[in-house]
């Protein structure tokens, strides 16, 4: 499971986490990242705000989580 099929999974709640996981959702450019940078890279070129930065670290976090 990559980081795209994960996102697409996760449930949705009314929080931070929740609207970065709705948008990454939509977002058809969101890389199948290997790893945080990538990820970090990505939405620093998105002009991502530092609370969904912030968001999408907790995301990323659960995933390698999942994935272990």
């Amino acid at each position: 499971m990559d980081f795209v099929e994960y996102v697409r999974r996760c449930s949705l709640a009314n929080t931070e986490v929740g609207d970065f996981l709705l948008d990454a959702s939509a977002d058809a450019q969101l890389p199948r990242a290997m790893k945080w940078l990538e990820l970090r890279d990505y939405l620093d070129r998105r002009n991502a705000a530092p609370r969904a930065m912030e968001a999408a670290r907790i995301v990323w976090r659960r995933y390698l989580r999942a994935k272990a």
